[in-house]
């Protein structure tokens, strides 16, 4: 038996071809099962049995942890629509239930690693494959029909078509990227989830408000000013952003970054040390206010934590591309 190089999969001695990925194998290889052959003539039995077992089990190379977490960002580009459909179940879990929906998301963290720990090929999935598919049918059907309905507008008012026309011509800056677009959006989307609210409940800006002007009357002076900051801090941050990702030297895309990340932490440190801290201390105590407060109305403050993240990675994806492109 041998090995494929390219696959990993074992073929009997004498395929010239891999059955599973296509490798050919050289002229090279041919000659070492040559060589191979000529070794294990004259053995007896058991002789052969031994030296075939203890050529196949491999030593497994243990990957680096640089190598594991780019083959995790691979695996999660690969199969990008599962990672897309599990986003958004575990977000309905999180709102609800937010321990299981945390624990499942350790998890599925954890089960990602172990996968990606192993010095195999990243694919993707037959099931993403399908559900891609599915998907692109879908939106090619609503394409369909946003166009017949865009068609019968142009033809009952005229004027309509002039106004795309002006749409068309606007052209972006040669220096616009995907990357630098999402994050500004994403940036814009963090505010108004920030200040939204619905019929039953207030938003997030007026219960994080409205919590510090109640520790300020309580004579919580010190923790009251530091959740002030905190409220300006995350109405401020999507302006300074966009303000950086809107200029050319890279210097200010790397700030635009490091404010993300901030933000994103920020939002992440609360949750983790409220769940780990104890009533003991004061400000343990506040701070498991605060967090039992705004997890009142969950779904907009996940949503926010949500959209920090993105904005976090989607201003580190801009920088990469830049570095690239240099």
């Amino acid at each position: 038996m041998k090995r494929c190089p390219s696959c990993g999969h074992l073929l009997k001695i004498d395929e010239a071809k891999c059955t599973y990925c296509g490798h050919i194998f050289s002229k090279e290889t041919e000659q070492n099962k040559a060589e191979y052959t000529e070794n294990t003539q004259g053995m007896s039995r058991s002789q052969f049995q031994k030296e075939s077992s203890s050529s196949l089990i491999e030593p497994v190379r243990k990957l680096p942890l640089k190598e594991i977490f780019q083959k995790m960002l691979l695996w999660i580009h690969k199969n990008s629509t599962i990672v897309f459909i599990t986003g958004l179940i575990l977000m309905v879990f999180t709102s609800i239930v937010p321990e299981l929906g945390w624990t499942c998301l350790l998890l599925l963290l954890g089960w990602l690693f172990w996968v990606c720990k192993k010095d195999i090929p990243v694919k993707q999935y037959t099931v993403d494959k399908k559900l891609t598919a599915d998907l692109n049918k879908t939106g090619e059907r609503v394409g369909e029909r946003a166009d017949r309905q865009k068609e019968r507008i142009i033809s009952e008012h005229p004027e309509v078509r002039e106004k795309i026309k002006k749409v068309q011509q606007i052209k972006l800056p040669k220096n616009a990227s995907v990357y630098r677009w999402g994050a500004i959006f994403t940036s814009l989307l963090s505010l108004f989830i920030f200040f939204s609210k619905s019929e039953n409940t207030n938003s997030l800006s007026r219960v994080v408000l409205d919590f510090a002007n109640n520790q300020f009357s309580s004579s919580q002076t010190a923790f009251a000013m530091l959740v002030y900051i905190g409220w300006a801090y995350i109405v401020i941050n999507p302006f300074f952003i966009i303000y950086r990702l809107l200029k050319k030297e890279t210097s200010y895309r790397i700030k635009a970054f490091v404010w993300a990340l901030i933000e994103t932490i920020l939002l992440f440190g609360l949750v983790i040390y409220s769940s780990r801290t104890t009533a003991v201390s004061t400000f343990g105590s506040l701070t498991k206010q605060l967090i039992s407060s705004l997890t009142a109305i969950a779904v907009n403050y996940y949503m926010l934590i949500f959209t920090s993240v993105l904005t976090t990675a989607l201003t580190l994806m801009n920088i990469i591309k830049d570095k690239k492109n240099i």
